[in-house]
């Protein structure tokens, strides 16, 4: 199976050391937090973060609109970088001084999920979707964090939770009856044993037409029918899915071998 301004308040200064009064300018800190985004863009996510964290240095110890956008950069160059409890961090700071934004707690939730706290990140996830029901919305990085607690959920063993987050979301409407979130809904129904279900939502999503996940969907299908034994009708999924996407060594290695069935 293929997986797809406010001031500072004293607390959250010591929980930030990086924002320390300096003698530094906003054009000054405005000018680093450019190349701070450009560092992140082009992968240099250590130097992104140094560069970010000295623009912070230059804030004279307030948080405004820019330095709010600095640690959401940071935040999200932690991440990339592979620091999860970095990043984790960085949002608890953004959530003490601006309050419980329900794309902050989408994000933690991701940063979460990434530590392996799953039952953290699972809250997270969940109070910030509750808001965006109650407010009627889908806000931002939903669907992020719904696909990054259900992995983190999947890779512990816990497939049926991981299934029943996907259905409830797809149940509220997290992104229309988003491919993907219906892909990972059958790749964990199927890691169940649940492959006729899994069926049903991996034909939904082929049905969406989205390219972007496409060749997963396909491959699924094919996987979800060589598991319930109709050999024949896995190999013509399988050779029809090289013929879309070209040579596949997976796809190969169940050719292979259903063609010897």
């Amino acid at each position: 199976m293929k997986k797809s301004g406010k001031l500072l308040a004293a607390a959250a200064i010591g929980a930030a050391a990086v924002l320390t009064v300096s003698c530094g300018s906003r054009k000054e800190e405005a000018e680093l937090r450019m190349t701070a985004i450009q560092q992140l863009d082009g992968g240099d996510y250590e130097g992104a973060i140094s560069t970010f964290d000295m623009a912070l240095q230059e804030g004279n110890g307030r948080v405004g609109e820019m330095e709010l956008d600095i640690l959401k950069y940071r935040a999200e160059a932690e991440y990339k970088a592979g620091d999860c409890a970095a990043a984790s961090h960085t949002w608890d700071i953004l959530i003490e001084v601006d309050g419980e934004q329900p794309e902050y707690l989408y994000a933690r939730s991701i940063s979460k999920a990434g530590e392996g706290k799953i039952d953290q990140a699972l809250a997270d996830y969940e109070a910030a979707a509750a808001m965006d029901i109650q407010m009627d919305r889908d806000v931002f990085g939903r669907e992020d964090a719904l696909l990054a607690v259900g992995k983190a959920l999947e890779e512990a063993g816990q497939t049926d939770r991981a299934s029943q987050l996907y259905e409830k979301a797809l149940e509220e409407g997290v992104g229309g009856g988003s491919a993907q979130v219906l892909n990972a809904l059958a790749v964990s129904l199927m890691e169940s044993g649940n492959y006729e279900e899994a069926l049903s939502f991996l034909e939904k999503g082929i049905a969406t037409g989205d390219e972007a996940v496409m060749a997963d969907l396909l491959f699924n299908q094919a996987a979800a029918y060589e598991y319930m034994s109709q050999y024949e009708k896995a190999l013509e999924l399988f050779q029809a899915y090289e013929a879309a996407y070209g040579p596949d060594e997976a796809a190969q290695k169940e050719i292979t071998f259903l063609s010897t069935r």
